[in-house]
């Protein structure tokens, strides 16, 4: 159980015994390796049903993660439409994220638990961006995804060598962690946070640091994470 109350169950059991630093360790990998199984079952569950009912199934982190993924594929698929010819491809995929935003809304004004009505939101302030994103596109007449437009996304992957979930983001990659997080929710993601995640990627992978500054409360420690 999270701190939020979100369930997530483990496909193996984990005795916590012996000295504390050792087991608090091996406690730390069960997590990790458990989710890691919960993702490659989340990803292959994700066209059995409807997003709007797929979403239940799962906790937000996974949903969020596996939505972030299938965004990615549909933008390049988009874009390989794009160039064999079909010029309306990613404005077909915007009205797709359009209709999926409204399907959130509906859901939203119904009865939901707690836990749900956060997880859509998150969700929701995930796809606003996504569309965003999209439509910039669009209006630059992006031809390919080698734009900059596109490279400067932050890109989700699942790397089918390692059942892994690959992130890209320009010239970086780097490998999800899986570290639980609950259902905390996220902030709005802007322009801004973009130009943090490229900013702090590419220190990164130079071997150098990055530190944002300003205001409390204006999401610095969330987007670092």
């Amino acid at each position: 159980y999270s701190g939020e109350n979100e369930y997530v169950s483990w496909p193996a059991t984990f005795n916590c015994e012996g000295a504390v630093e050792t087991w608090l360790f091996g406690l730390t990998n069960h997590t990790h390796d458990s989710l890691k199984l919960r993702m490659q079952e989340c990803v292959s569950a994700f066209d059995e049903k409807p997003r709007h009912e797929f979403i239940f199934d799962w906790c937000a982190m996974l949903a969020s993660t596996v939505c972030k993924i299938v965004y990615t594929e549909d933008v390049n698929w988009s874009f390989e439409q794009l160039e064999e010819g079909n010029e309306n491809a990613l404005r077909d995929f915007n009205k797709k994220q359009i209709d999926i935003l409204n399907k959130y809304a509906e859901l939203i004004l119904g009865e939901l638990s707690g836990n749900d009505r956060k997880k859509i939101i998150t969700l929701m302030t995930l796809d606003v961006h996504a569309r965003d994103v999209v439509i910039g596109l669009v209006d630059s007449k992006a031809e390919t995804n080698q734009t900059f437009a596109w490279m400067s996304q932050l890109k989700f992957h699942m790397d089918d060598k390692t059942n892994t979930v690959r992130i890209e983001i320009c010239d970086y990659i780097t490998y999800f962690g899986y570290e639980y997080i609950g259902n905390c929710g996220c902030l709005v993601v802007t322009p801004l946070t973009d130009r943090c995640y490229i900013t702090l990627t590419q220190a990164m992978r130079l071997v150098l640091g990055g530190a944002p500054a300003g205001p409390a409360g204006t999401g610095k420690t969330e987007t670092t994470k």
